[in-house]
């Protein structure tokens, strides 16, 4: 769906899905897709009214020999029972939940695709955003194996309300009454710190002089992508170009670089070309 199809790219390029033998990677909603024979599809997508929907036009008219569905969050039980009525054909051959309800952009930062949370201010309360964050964050609790005590800003009604909704999905299974889902065997105490950004004014008004800052702040990086629109090299590399730790040597050791060490590293750079 439009929200994994991020996430996924995130986690794997569309060059290392060749390799894992993937024939190509398309949407649920794209109507412009034909039927093909003898090809089994992976669809991971989230547990939504909107994909529920999409999942089950998909069902009545298989585009593919056979679906093992992976969802990125706890599938509710109604859901499941549509897609079963939906599968007359009985091409479903599996069904997973896959914890991987946000955007991991690198080890240690995730995001939830959230453009604001302004509709979170008083008087306004836009429940779809706030419903999409607390299951962003159970989904990151789930993926980790994590059951943590929770510590909230007390002065802020946003704060404490994400930190008792995601109390309640750890006590009732993240809406699914699988009072088991939360219980990890875990050495060390952990805690997850809710806190209000609208009390720290001034840290985003510092620049970071680190290569991957700076980057952002000259060409603006998105979802791990760095746009090249109105430059000289946009033409050779197609508009942008993907910033992978895992694929690009360089930017793996030279992200958190700052300045004068990252002129340091690419004269080394220059010097093995030479």
């Amino acid at each position: 769906d439009d929200e994994t199809a991020s996430a996924v790219s995130l986690v794997v390029s569309q060059t290392k899905a060749l390799g894992l033998q993937v024939f190509g990677i398309d949407r649920l909603d794209n109507p412009d897709r034909k039927r093909v024979g003898y090809v089994k599809a992976v669809c991971i997508v989230r547990p939504s009214p909107s994909t529920l929907k999409l999942l089950k036009k998909e069902l009545e008219r298989p585009t593919f020999e056979e679906y093992s569905l992976f969802f990125t969050n706890t599938l509710p039980d109604h859901m499941l029972k549509e897609l079963a009525m939906a599968d007359a054909g009985q091409v479903v051959r599996q069904v997973h939940e896959i914890f991987m309800d946000y955007s991991p952009l690198s080890p240690h930062l995730f995001h939830l695709n959230i453009p604001s949370c302004m509709g979170l201010e008083a008087p306004m309360w836009e429940q779809a955003t706030f419903s999409r964050m607390c299951e962003g964050l159970a989904s990151v609790l789930l993926s980790l194996k994590m059951s943590p005590v929770i510590a909230y800003q007390k002065n802020s009604t946003v704060a404490e309300r994400l930190a008792l909704d995601i109390e309640g999905r750890m006590g009732n299974g993240n809406n699914t009454n699988d009072l088991d889902l939360f219980r990890f065997n875990t050495r060390h105490p952990q805690v997850l710190l809710v806190i209000d950004r609208r009390d720290d004014p001034v840290t985003p008004l510092l620049n970071q002089w680190t290569y991957t800052a700076m980057l952002h702040e000259g060409l603006s990086i998105s979802n791990n992508r760095v746009s090249l629109e109105g430059t000289p090299a946009a033409k050779d590399v197609g508009g942008e170009v993907v910033l992978d730790a895992g694929d690009d040597s360089f930017f793996g050791k030279a992200q958190y670089l700052n300045f004068g060490e990252l002129g340091e590293a690419i004269k080394g750079l220059a010097e093995e070309f030479q």
